[in-house]
């Protein structure tokens, strides 16, 4: 746990009761090196869990850029220059850094491309009955955010299935809005297929 040592400063953590010095922001939020550790390291848990791939729209996408871009920065700069910067803490904000360049690194190697193909979803435990017929929302070579009517678990495997390209994928929803409701979307992030729409010989083209 990291330790965030008090000093005299105009400006605070904005935590609930904190009163620590602030050392570095969020979300133009100032915080402390405690709270702004267990905050970024959380939401960039949550970003990473909706696998780069799966992301929603370019919005999304480019938000998150933006996000990620900011914990680069931040933990750089807090690594380099806190005062009373233990040699542990000093490697968590590293390790902060460089996961966040990982995740940034993968979404700007698979970007969307918005487009509906029908699709088959067959749940893994019964792969040979269409679970439900729908269409994607927009894709990315390993990756599809899809439309859904039906309720679906985060981490649940699926087969997804285009026949116009007569191919089968099996596929992991990465995550889901609405879920349980009447209609929603998901995300997906292929796992046996480098490029499974065949994007890279679109583009080639």
């Amino acid at each position: 746990m990291l330790e965030s040592a008090r000093q005299a400063s105009d400006s605070k953590c904005v935590w609930a009761a904190c009163g620590n010095a602030a050392e570095a922001t969020l979300s133009r939020r100032p915080l402390c090196r405690l709270h702004f550790y267990e905050i970024a390291s959380q939401r960039l848990a949550e970003c990473s869990g909706r696998f780069a791939e799966t992301l929603a729209n370019e919005g999304e996408r480019a938000a998150a850029l933006a996000f990620l871009s900011e914990i680069i920065t931040q933990t750089t700069n807090l690594a380099a220059s806190a005062k009373y910067l233990s040699a542990s803490q000093r490697d968590q904000f590293l390790e902060l850094s460089m996961s966040a360049m990982d995740v940034s690194k993968r979404i700007q190697r698979f970007p969307r491309t918005e487009v509906q193909i029908l699709l088959a979803l067959y749940r893994s435990g019964d792969p040979t009955r269409v679970c439900e017929s729908t269409r994607t929302i927009n894709i990315s070579k390993r990756g599809a955010c899809v439309e859904t009517r039906i309720p679906w678990d985060v981490g649940e495997n699926v087969w997804i299935e285009d026949s116009k390209l007569g191919r089968r994928a099996l596929a992991r929803t990465a995550w889901v809005t609405k879920d349980g409701a009447t209609s929603g979307a998901m995300g997906v992030e292929i796992l046996d297929w480098e490029d499974f729409w065949d994007l890279e010989q679109k583009f080639a083209k």
